[in-house]
């Protein structure tokens, strides 16, 4: 009956489809921040109001794409009441009121997930600065919506890079689906709730409580709309507005909690001039600190200028401002929110995406291909932007199995996409 209709829509637009041969359609949208995510849906209402939506099996994207795909599953029949869906998330982009207390109450939740990386705090900050809402629902609760038959599949992109000091080199497409997350190369999958475990060997050895909700998901797979510059100086914007409201870091006396405001300020200052690639020790000559009185340090010469902001981070936190050069606090006077201490962390060595890889140690993975072997020995998969590797998923459609016919693909970067 299915194929009836889709033969239908599709005659009514000139495309002769013959019985039993109707196209499977999948429809690409492109990144592009929060334009490709009213392009998205503008495209999908189009879509819809053509009645083609229907005929889509497939919808996968990338970036911006994914904040407005993300949102649409929440309702279990959302490709037929495109119009209201479309009304409801404009209404919330446009209308909804912003705070920083409400990301900062987010991060406290969620502060304790040993893999914390600067993709929490992108979600809690850009994405729930452009859409309005910190999404804490997960991917899995979509699993109806996704496979009712009214909807078209969701797949969602992101690629495997390897980590390095202020630099990502991307190689390995990933796929989200509300059932299942991998590597279509070389075909390593795992259940989508069981994405946040920690496995060895193809045993899970650590059972999370928590998936990962959509908030810090929307914050992976839209983690590349600026250069590396641009990402830090909004980061580091993000991180002054948290100094900046003493109230947020401490429930202490306004006194008390003024020795905090003034201890973060120096690691914010710290941090700023070895980001701008001077050495531990002229950072701390700037600020006129001693270094050897700070870290408890006796022999520096030959340690690296990120070991030593370590160790003054860790300093931060339990050391008091006394009446020579120190400008710590005492842990029991005031409580820098341990989330600060971890985002400067996450800065310092850029990390991004990190999550427990269950394919690590897992020989099945290891004899598929030469991907496999390394997959095999990274305990730590780093997930970021599809962006920077490609602005279209054509990759995860285009899977053997999926039996793709038609691709339609719709770009929403700010430049010429044939240039």
């Amino acid at each position: 009956l299915e194929g009836m209709f889709e033969r239908q829509r599709l005659t009514c637009r000139g495309v002769c489809v013959s019985q039993g041969r109707e196209p499977t359609i999948a429809v690409l949208g492109s990144g592009g921040g929060l334009r490709a995510t009213i392009a998205m849906l503008g495209t999908l209402q189009a879509l819809a109001d053509s009645d083609l939506l229907d005929c889509v099996s497939y919808l996968s994207g990338v970036s911006g794409s994914t904040w407005a795909m993300s949102q649409l599953y929440s309702q279990m029949e959302w490709s037929v009441n495109m119009e209201q869906m479309v009304s409801d998330l404009r209404s919330q982009i446009t209308e909804k009121k912003r705070t920083c207390h409400d990301s900062m109450e987010y991060l406290k939740q969620i502060g304790n997930d040993p893999t914390y990386s600067l993709t929490h705090f992108w979600g809690a900050s850009l994405v729930y600065d452009c859409l309005g809402k910190i999404e804490t629902s997960k991917l899995s609760d979509h699993q109806v919506a996704a496979s009712n038959g009214t909807n078209p599949y969701p797949i969602y992109a992101a690629v495997h890079g390897h980590r390095e000091r202020h630099s990502h080199t991307t190689d390995a497409w990933f796929e989200f689906t509300p059932h299942e997350v991998g590597f279509p190369t070389p075909g390593a999958f795992v259940s989508t709730k069981e994405f946040n475990h920690k496995f060895d060997a193809g045993t899970k050895i650590k059972e999370m409580n928590v998936e990962k909700d959509l908030n810090y998901l929307q914050g992976l797979w839209g983690s590349a709309l600026a250069d590396k510059k641009a990402i830090w100086e909004w980061i580091k914007e993000q991180l002054w507005r948290i100094v900046h409201q003493p109230q947020l870091l401490s429930s202490s006396p306004e006194s008390e909690q003024r020795h905090c405001e003034h201890c973060s300020r120096k690691l914010m200052e710290i941090l700023e001039i070895l980001n701008e690639g001077e050495n531990f020790e002229a950072a701390l000559s700037k600020l006129n600190l001693d270094e050897t009185e700070l870290c408890g340090l006796s022999d520096h010469q030959n340690r690296s200028s990120e070991y030593y902001c370590e160790k003054l981070i860790g300093n931060l936190e339990t050391v008091n401002e006394a009446e020579n050069k120190n400008t710590f606090v005492d842990e029991k006077r005031c409580s820098i929110p341990s989330i600060l201490i971890k985002t400067v962390r996450a800065v310092l060595s850029w990390k991004w995406g990190e999550n427990s890889n269950f394919a690590y140690h897992d020989s099945r993975v290891k004899e598929l291909s030469p991907r496999g072997l390394e997959l095999y020995k990274q305990e730590y998969l780093y997930l970021i932007d599809t962006g920077l590797e490609n602005n279209c998923a054509y990759p995860l459609v285009l899977r053997e199995e999926r039996k793709v016919d038609l691709v339609l693909s719709f770009d929403f970067s700010a430049g010429d996409p044939f240039l």
